[in-house]
């Protein structure tokens, strides 16, 4: 009796002993990957203006992107979902809320998305997204051995998943604001219109929506012709070139 009371309390103290010990922390394997299942995003509206006079623009093309990342190699995995628009007589536009909706397994959306691209004639092109407001700038003679290209938002994929990855739900930093294009010199314009493709990354070639692309041609159109025939045609996708061109002997 006695010695299966001392058995039973043994086995108590072990019991209690494991159920307190600290458990070990096991990652996740590097093949699983929780994200969500399906995606949404509010509605954005907003108003273009110029910069300096914070007048509206009426006819400025503006251009929705949400891009998928592939969770295994974190790379751009092509466009998830897209909508264009064009600002009205007071500067303003609308883009509707879309969603629930499925996202191919593996794959993530970033939380700097939506990119908004706006095109005017006349003005820069310019990008919004998440993390700011940027203005793409492409060569226009790639031959030149200081030029630097700036393709916004220097569209790399993130490497922290954890600080990148959107949520299932989202929407814009930029709803409800004021879009400001900027009247630079012409031969920024021209650089600005040589990086504005908002294409799929690592293709060369533009993104299916014709209102983006005859306000591009239209802008393209106005510049003099020595600026005009130096801005490729199409531009340069965000991928097709990250570089800063050096000469021999350059960093």
């Amino acid at each position: 009796m006695r010695n299966a009371l001392q058995a039973a309390v043994l086995s108590l103290c072990v019991l209690t002993a494991c159920r307190d010990a600290p458990r070990p922390r096991h990652s996740d394997p590097p093949e699983q990957f929780l994200a969500p299942e399906f995606y949404t995003s509010e509605p954005i509206t907003g108003r273009i203006v110029d910069s300096a006079s914070t007048r509206p623009i009426a006819g400025a093309c503006v251009v929705a992107i949400w891009r998928k990342v592939e969770a295994r190699n974190e790379e751009w995995d092509g466009i998830f979902r897209s909508f264009a628009t064009c600002s009205d007589s007071e500067g303003r536009f609308s883009i509707p809320r879309w969603g629930p909706r499925p996202v191919p397994g593996g794959d993530y959306l970033d939380r700097r998305d939506p990119e908004l691209w706006v095109v005017k004639r006349g003005f820069a092109v310019s990008y919004f997204d998440n993390d700011g407001f940027r203005r793409p700038l492409g060569p226009l003679r790639p031959d030149d051995p200081w030029q630097v290209v700036k393709l916004p938002p220097a569209k790399m994929p993130p490497h922290d998943r954890d600080s990148y990855m959107r949520s299932a739900a989202g929407s814009s930093r930029w709803n409800g604001k004021d879009l400001e294009l900027e009247k630079p010199g012409v031969s920024d314009i021209a650089r600005s219109l040589a990086a504005a493709n908002p294409g799929e990354p690592g293709m060369p070639k533009r993104i299916e929506s014709p209102l983006f692309w005859s306000e591009w041609s239209a802008a393209r159109k106005v510049l003099p012709p020595e600026l005009r025939s130096a801005v490729p045609d199409p531009p340069y996708c965000p991928t097709d070139v990250f570089i800063r061109v050096a000469g021999p002997g350059h960093e």
